[in-house]
């Protein structure tokens, strides 16, 4: 399970703020495994970055390096003292070239294997193989954050499918156009040292990506892309229908305040979803 704190305020030097969304103070990993009566080493406490009101930092071509050593040298800083185990990409306005390359550049250098737990959470539109065009806001503009030579750096893809189209009008379609590395696109404003000529292939590990739904529908502003994703039982039964879903890497729901509220009832029927694969369990955001 995964659990947020956010971090908004972005500059263009790297520096933010953490604040919660409840008005309390942020609390430690320690703590809150003592309050919850689990061990700090069966969940993952996540710095997450945006949201819906939060715009990405405007960088200029000279600010990249700038922003890259001043955000994991904070980063650093409050990990230490939050201890937190990775940090989450949920940027959804104000998307520029300069952002998503000093993005690519520190995923590189603090993402992998022993490395920072990192994942995102796109808009489809932010992701969306129907879609031939690749800006800087918002059609693709997290691909070059997914392709095939970051994605090993990334732990979790998780697409918040409410609020616009379900891409395919079909989510199993969606999880294979984004895992069956057939889907190649062009973002030249992302050419970098790594992707010289702006060229982005995308194949998505299946245990990577994780469908986010919200909790309760006024979590989502009463809208859903699909009927099935309006009750945790009816995705619980579309789930079970498709042996591609059920091999995804989870569940996020916005959000676990909602689901508190509802008497913890998406928990409740979601989580069996994924209880039969060690270490894989809903994900919980926000």
């Amino acid at each position: 399970m995964i659990a947020l704190s956010f971090a908004d305020n972005m500059q263009s030097d790297g520096s933010f703020e953490i604040t919660t969304n409840t008005g309390t103070t942020v609390e430690t990993k320690e703590a809150i495994s003592q309050q919850a009566g689990v061990s700090t080493d069966t969940w993952k406490y996540v710095l997450s970055f945006g949201g819906q009101n939060m715009n990405a930092p405007t960088l200029a071509e000279a600010d990249i390096s700038t922003y890259v050593s001043g955000f994991i040298a904070n980063y650093q800083k409050v990990k230490v003292q939050f201890g937190f185990d990775g940090f989450d990409v949920d940027v959804e306005n104000g998307l520029n070239a300069n952002y998503i390359k000093a993005l690519r550049m520190i995923f590189r250098q603090v993402g992998g294997p022993g490395g920072e737990f990192i994942t995102m959470a796109p808009q489809p539109p932010n992701i969306d193989p129907e879609v031939a065009t690749c800006s800087e806001n918002p059609w693709n503009t997290y691909v070059p954050l997914v392709s095939t030579d970051i994605i090993d750096y990334v732990s979790l893809v998780m697409p918040q499918l409410y609020n616009n189209g379900m891409p395919y009008g079909d989510l199993a379609k969606y999880v294979d156009g984004l895992t069956n590395g057939q889907w190649k696109i062009t973002c030249s404003w992302a050419a970098d040292d790594a992707a010289i000529d702006g060229s982005f292939n995308v194949k998505i590990p299946t245990n990577k990506f994780v469908g986010g739904f919200p909790a309760v529908m006024p979590g989502a502003a009463n809208t859903v892309a699909s009927d099935w994703e309006s009750s945790p039982t009816t995705i619980v039964e579309h789930y079970k229908e498709s042996s591609m879903l059920l091999q995804t890497g989870g569940i996020m729901t916005w959000s676990i305040g909602w689901d508190a509220w509802n008497n913890w009832e998406f928990i409740d029927k979601v989580a069996p979803l994924f209880q039969t694969s060690p270490g894989s369990v809903p994900r919980a955001k926000k």
